[in-house]
């Protein structure tokens, strides 16, 4: 899967699993109060990331077949913000 936040700024993507968040969890974690949807993946290097957006386009790719989800290039402004690590991995607000 690709994900990009401009032309210019690709990365390759292999997610491993998917997780919501609801509008108190959200919060919590810094994030607009509404539920998002989020891709738990490894980069090429094994590095952990969390791209974080859309929901219901996140639902929509869990029960796309696999065909559909193989060499996906994500548009921008399904998953906009991107984290490092998984969200175990973060630290809470200050």
């Amino acid at each position: 899967m690709e994900w990009h936040d401009n032309p210019f700024n690709r990365f390759l993507m292999h997610p491993r699993d998917y997780a919501f968040a609801d509008p108190a969890m959200s919060a919590s974690m810094g994030l607009e109060k509404h539920e998002h949807g989020m891709l738990l993946c490894v980069d090429e290097t094994g590095a952990r990331w969390t791209l974080i957006g859309d929901a219901e386009y996140l639902r929509t790719l869990i029960v796309a077949p696999h065909t559909v989800r193989t060499d996906l290039a994500i548009p921008p402004d399904k998953f906009s913000v991107r984290r490092a690590g998984w969200p175990d991995d973060w630290q809470p607000p200050a």
